[in-house]
């Protein structure tokens, strides 16, 4: 049995963070047993969710995660892959996870509007990992202030609000031109790329933080259609 450890659900989403809800779709994908907890990032092993505990071993983060998976796997998902194939899905990947997350992370922890939206998720978060109700308001600020400094270090913060918006415009177009009318991101059948796909995907297409980039997603019939698929197929 495998433990997942992750945050909360909000807003239609089996997660608020892309990370855990990539993890666990391909645990769901693979048919993995797993019971997912709802646990603080500051005790994990990296100081981030997810993590997993298996046979005695603890595995933090979601690639190393599924890496750590596939490699006790028959059947790993990525099996029948070219070369060619297997650079375009790393390419895929980093695009999501180094570009488009940091325009995620600016949208909910910096704008102002997002975080608005943002914070009463980050207070349910806290009540369900048992924080004292008076200390949240007074953990909030500090917890902003590291993201803001972390998205800021990495470069995207330092962009203007139209900017950003527009590298996390440019990433949606990218993908809906890439996918065209395929089923999945690879082809005819699902591949790990399509975990992390539908984790960055979905959560734009089913938050509420409106705006072009959510505009974008939504109106790339391509892309909603192959969130609806993934939904059905692992989540229904």
């Amino acid at each position: 049995m495998i433990t997942l450890h992750k945050f909360i659900p909000a807003w239609g989403l089996p997660d608020i963070s892309p990370f855990c809800m990539k993890a666990e779709t391909y645990l769901r994908m693979t048919g993995a047993e797993y019971k997912a907890v709802v646990s603080d990032s500051r005790k994990a092993p990296k100081g981030k969710c997810p993590y997993i505990e298996h046979e005695g071993q603890v595995i933090s983060d979601s690639s190393m995660i599924i890496e750590y998976l596939e490699s006790r796997s028959s059947h790993p998902l990525d099996s029948d892959l070219t070369a060619h194939e297997r650079a375009i899905s790393a390419a895929l990947k980093a695009m999501l996870e180094e570009q488009f997350y940091f325009v995620i992370a600016w949208a909910r922890w910096v704008d102002p509007a997002g975080w608005n939206i943002y914070r009463p998720v980050i207070k349910e978060l806290g009540a369900a990992l048992g924080v004292p109700k008076p200390f949240i308001p007074l953990l909030e600020p500090l917890i902003r202030a590291q993201m803001r400094r972390t998205v800021y270090l990495q470069g995207t913060g330092r962009h203007s609000p139209d900017e950003i918006r527009r590298i996390g415009v440019n990433v949606v177009t990218a993908l809906s031109d890439w996918l065209e009318d395929k089923p999945y991101m690879l082809g005819t059948r699902p591949h790990l790329i399509d975990a992390t796909a539908y984790a960055f995907i979905a959560s734009w297409l089913w938050g509420p933080f409106e705006g072009a980039i959510k505009d974008q997603v939504s109106q790339r019939a391509n892309l909603v259609r192959y969130c609806d698929r993934m939904k059905a197929q692992y989540w229904a």
